[in-house]
């Protein structure tokens, strides 16, 4: 059952008005179009304004019921031109028991004169007819039929008479004027403004921007604006057959289909338009038929009707594909590496690098020869690279090599151009490259001066790669090769895709420097329909450098107790100048062998290892010297002093001295230097 709008407040506000108004003509006695045809069914009779005298509705029925028309409107005309028998119904209930009892492929219901709800025309019968497919035009100037208008999936607004209709279906706006103008043949209210209401879709607008016609349900309705008697006599009957035949479907509707699983298209099979006496034929240049894979996008098709004489039309229809298929991205696996030397993280390339850069930049290959002249041209570089042999009137051997030590496991691919100037041909002079120490020759030497090919080499982290050049006798003309289109793949990130166009983006591109510890890279790939897909692996960098141990020698003084243990105080003195990669020095943990020192190793300097580990674990030792002394004195006992009296003619005595106690952190024994 289709929705039925009805907008009470506006309903009540206009009612009044409308039910209290007799006719709508300004002059009663003025005569109408259909008095005499009112109760009659007529045949074909009229040549169509704009397909031609056969139809592509023909051998339909239209069922029709004008109140009031002040001039040929071009309704009737206009059905029968396209092949329809048209029934006239002699009022609204005539309409309504005919509506309800036969079998119309459309039916046209326009209340001009006075208005069609509470005056016979049967808004259920209407329904049951729309909701069995039946298509349907109304039109009417009373704002009392809302409950018909809502019906049509339209509102009325309540502005009245406006002049011209700009048509924004490009289907009805098809062979006429676009805008035209309305003009009041006697009317009190000729024009009254729509606005669209649940599904409907506006077709033309009036100068206020209202609606003057609107497309409702499901495309099998149509709501005009304006009284059929106002349009330009002269295309009233053509715009009339355009609203008819957007009604009737002449043209395929617009497809819209996802692209096959895999494909970027779709295999998009309809039925040709067609029409009853017409050749049809398709005019486009798209290229693609019925039953063709549409690529994803719109693709237009468009149709010529001819019914010879001259008689011909055209439609048209699009045939979108969308890309609902998402890109697939091959993420690399987790990535663990070592820290660059003497850095807190390290450069990671995860996938291809392009042309001489990044790992493979010149600056990381070295020359090397055995003697000659050979040299490398860099100038084009990084896109190229050429490498010349030697031409020094040797007449020895001579290697000119460009090497370079592979950072990572991937493959190597190349083009090479070659050529020799030596006046022998290339054998004198071969190209080629080579893997750890392994030759292997590249240049034909039963080929031409100038050589061509490319290259593709799996090759191991570490794995020493040259590219050479060997001159076999150093004279008569030297040899080349430049090498393009250089990529060293490390089988990184893959991204595929129905469609061409994908590309992919990094929170960290490839090349970028990872600082020391867990990182982890999202790439998001985006097709060209902006579909997207994610995914995340991790770069884990560890840090396996020590510290660069600076070990400097220290002077320690014992204590009262005749020992000494390094304090932390200590050991940074002795670490002075210590340097990490990763771990600042006040993170540092510092220690030493021997730390404790006694009264034994005063005056000798003692070799002590010091001991530096970082926050990652990793431990460095260097060699210093730690010197003892001991600068307290020791202290002696009091003593008292001792008084000899001797006897007469006594010149000298023996005298024992009291004991005598001295304290010292080193244990002196004390020694009588003075008596």
């Amino acid at each position: 059952m289709r929705k039925f709008y009805l907008l009470l407040p506006f309903f009540l506000l206009f009612s009044a008005f409308s039910f209290g108004q007799e006719s709508n003509r300004i002059n009663d006695g003025s005569p109408g179009f259909y008095d005499s045809l009112k109760g009659k069914t007529l045949p074909l009779f009229t040549k169509s304004a704009t397909i031609g005298t056969k139809s592509a509705m023909a051998a339909d029925e239209a069922l029709v019921y004008v109140d009031y028309a002040l001039a040929n409107d071009g309704v009737v005309d206009g059905l029968t031109a396209l092949g329809y028998t048209v029934t006239i119904a002699s009022s609204w209930n005539d309409f309504s028991t005919q509506l309800a009892s036969g079998d119309f492929g459309i039916a046209v219901a326009f209340a001009q004169d006075n208005g069609a709800f509470g005056n016979g025309f049967d808004v259920a019968a209407a329904e049951n007819y729309i909701s069995s497919g039946g298509k349907m035009v109304f039109a009417t100037w009373n704002s009392g039929d809302e409950p018909i208008a809502n019906l049509f999936e339209a509102h009325l607004t309540g502005n009245s008479n406006r002049n011209t209709v700009s048509i924004t279906d490009t289907d009805i706006a098809s062979g006429i004027t676009n805008p035209f103008s309305l003009a009041n043949p006697g009317w009190g209210i000729y024009s009254l403004g729509l606005e669209p209401l649940g599904g409907g879709e506006m077709l033309a607008t009036f100068e206020n921007g209202e609606a003057a016609m609107v497309l409702g349900n499901s495309g099998q309705t149509i709501m005009l604006g304006y009284l059929s008697d106002t349009p330009p006599a002269a295309e009233r009957q053509a715009i009339f057959e355009n609203v008819v035949k957007k009604l009737a479907g002449l043209c395929n509707e617009d497809i819209v289909v996802d692209n096959d699983e895999g494909q970027c298209g779709a295999v998009v099979t309809y039925d040709a338009p067609t029409a009853d006496g017409a050749v049809v034929t398709q005019i486009d240049d798209s290229g693609f038929v019925s039953g063709d894979e549409f690529p994803v996008g719109e693709t237009t098709q468009e149709f010529e009707f001819d019914y010879g004489g001259g008689d011909k039309d055209t439609c048209s229809f699009t045939v979108t594909v969308n890309d609902v298929e998402f890109p697939v991205i091959d993420c690399p696996a987790n990535i663990v590496i070592e820290n660059d030397p003497g850095e807190g993280g390290a450069v990671v390339w995860y996938s291809a690098t392009q042309n001489f850069t990044g790992e493979f930049a010149p600056e990381n290959w070295t020359l090397e020869t055995n003697g000659g002249n050979g040299d490398v041209d860099l100038s084009e570089a990084p896109g190229k690279i050429t490498l010349w042999g030697s031409d020094g009137d040797s007449g020895s051997e001579i290697f000119t090599e460009y090497k370079i030590t592979i950072p990572a496991d991937g493959s190597m691919s190349f083009t090479w151009n070659y050529l020799t100037l030596d006046e022998d041909g290339p054998s004198f002079d071969p190209f080629g490259y080579s893997v750890n120490g392994n030759y292997m020759q590249l240049s034909y030497d039963e080929g031409g001066i100038m050589q061509e090919d490319s290259e593709t080499i799996a090759l191991n982290a570490g794995d020493e790669f040259s590219f050479f050049v060997w001159t076999e006798d150093d004279v008569a003309g030297a040899g080349s090769s430049a090498v393009i289109d250089f990529v060293f793949s490390r089988g990184g990130v893959e991204v595929t895709d129905n469609c061409p166009g994908t590309d992919w983006a990094a929170n960290y591109e490839s090349g970028s420097f990872f600082p020391i510890g867990e990182t982890e890279v999202v790439l998001t790939a985006t097709d060209a329909s902006g579909n997207t897909s994610t995914c995340s692996f991790a770069v884990t960098v560890n840090d396996t450098e020590g510290a660069e141990v600076v070990a400097n020698p220290i002077d320690v003084y014992l204590d009262e107790t005749g020992g000494y243990t390094l304090a932390p105080e200590d050991l940074e003195m002795m670490a002075d100048g210590t340097t990490d990669n990763y771990t600042p020095f006040e993170e540092l943990e510092l220690s030493a062998y021997p730390h404790i020192f006694n009264c034994g190793q005063v005056g000798e300097p003692i070799h002590t290892r010091l001991t530096v580990e970082d926050n990652e674990g990793n431990i460095s030792r260097a060699w210093t010297v730690v010197t003892v002394y001991d600068t307290i004195a020791p202290v002696f006992a009091p003593v008292a002093d001792v008084e000899i009296v001797l006897e007469p003619g006594v010149a000298e005595t023996a005298i024992e001295y009291p004991a005598i106690e001295v304290t010292d952190n080193c244990m002196p024994t004390p020694e009588l230097i003075e008596g």
